[in-house]
């Protein structure tokens, strides 16, 4: 390899005026030459998501961190070795007429709004093998520590606070902690940033560890003993089995959290939430009350769901499958027309007639006879019911009223969990006489 003779130093740069300044017709990006600059402009518009990076730089400016590598051709024209998705945004946001059909509103759009960029900060290099050194840093990968070291997922997180890597917060805090607690070492973390999120993002997972988010962060209602046996589960079965994010889809994830993670021997206690933070559970301290927070799906349960496929109804499987896989908070209504056609189909198959609604026939007495409690118990279980009822027959029928309060919604389905499995346990026993 030819290596770059150019010094170091700021007096090799130059800022060239932008007209002067043409897309690489050879760039290595693309297996064939273009023919001229209006293929290299749709190509780059098409492939590279130059719009994207336009509206970027209108909205901030272009990055003073990168300089245009540049070759002379001719006595008054550069071509652009390094920076062509930036020359051809600033192309396109300079004279939007260029850009192809299918863009050019939108590049117009932006250009209104838009200080046209006339002067360019470029290095010129002398032909394409002197520039080559440095394009293989920029662009070859780590290369043994020789080229760029690119942020990995976990520094992203802890460098930007932006919405798009608010998701990756709390898997970030489960792996600080679990390496800071001896759970998982530095070395076995590399790379599990994805799948812990996987797991992180899934109200069940988060529910049997006891997270819930604070202004403060995130924090566990879990003693610190018990929280240390599930994460470490988690953390251990990862590292052994080879857990990935394309592997585990949602369903995968809540029956691990309902079968692997239900086995770790826990003592069920509750104490007051903790932080997690910096890799330690630490106390909340004197700064007051925190807001809990609120609910968004219908608690999803693995033992009801084994007890329907045992009965072998699909359609009350579907449904309660359904429930539990829909947010609450964002389909109500149609959550509790849901919730009202399985405690109606649920109570048919056990015995109801037609002639009977399920609030008459799921009375008191008949609660009692089942054995979910004492009268104070059926009279909760019956207001659960008679929610249900009314307010799932009221959204299906009504022009205007419907049930929508969803965590009304996420109470009366864990109120009525008992009474579900128990019509279920009775309709096995029945199929089976």
């Amino acid at each position: 390899m030819e290596c770059a003779t150019l010094s170091y130093g700021i007096e090799n740069a130059e800022m060239i005026k932008s007209h002067r300044v043409f897309l690489d017709l050879e760039n290595p990006r693309v297996p064939v030459p273009f023919q001229d600059e209006d293929e290299a402009i749709a190509w780059l518009c098409d492939n590279e998501d130059v719009l994207t990076l336009a509206r970027d730089i209108h909205d901030i400016g272009p990055n003073p961190l990168e300089l245009v590598a540049v070759m002379k051709r001719g006595s008054n024209a550069f071509v652009a070795l390094e920076g062509n998705r930036r020359v051809c945004a600033i192309h396109l946001l300079n004279d939007p007429a260029r850009a192809p059909s299918q863009y050019r509103d939108r590049f117009k759009a932006l250009s209104e709004s838009w200080t046209p960029v006339k002067e360019l900060f470029c290095v010129p290099f002398e032909n394409r093998a002197s520039v080559q050194v440095w394009l293989d840093r920029l662009h070859g990968g780590k290369d043994e520590g020789r080229g760029r070291s690119s942020w990995g997922s976990d520094v992203k997180t802890r460098r930007t606070k932006t919405s798009s890597s608010r998701s990756n917060q709390l898997p970030l805090a489960l792996l600080d902690y679990g390496e800071e607690n001896g759970l998982i070492s530095k070395e076995h973390r590399k790379s599990k940033l994805a799948i812990i999120q996987r797991f992180s993002t899934n109200p069940i997972f988060r529910a049997t560890l006891g997270i819930s988010q604070t202004p403060e962060g995130f924090a566990t209602d879990l003693p610190k003993a018990d929280f240390d046996k599930l994460l470490g589960r988690l953390l251990s079965d990862v590292i052994e089995k080879g857990f990935t994010a394309h592997k585990f889809n949602s369903d995968k994830v809540v029956e691990y959290t309902n079968t692997d993670l239900g086995r770790v021997p826990v003592s069920g206690g509750k104490v007051e939430p903790h932080k997690i933070s910096g890799g330690e559970i630490k106390s909340k301290g004197p700064s007051g009350p925190s807001k809990p927070a609120s609910p968004t799906k219908l608690r999803f349960s693995q033992s009801l769901q084994d007890q329907l496929f045992e009965l072998g109804n699909y359609k009350l499987r579907k449904l309660h499958y359904s429930l539990t896989k829909l947010s609450a908070k964002d389909h109500t209504p149609l959550l509790y027309v849901g919730l009202w056609s399985l405690v109606e189909c649920l109570s048919s198959l056990h015995g109801r007639n037609a002639r009977t609604d399920f609030t008459s026939y799921l009375n008191g007495q008949r609660l009692e006879g089942l054995g979910l409690g004492d009268k104070q118990h059926t009279r909760s279980l019956r207001r659960a019911i008679q929610n249900i009822s009314e307010l799932g027959n009221g959204t299906k029928h009504d022009g205007e009223a419907a049930g929508f309060s969803h965590e009304q919604l996420i109470n009366d389905f864990q109120v009525v969990q008992k009474l579900l499995k128990k019509l279920v346990q009775d309709c096995i026993d029945a199929s089976e006489e």
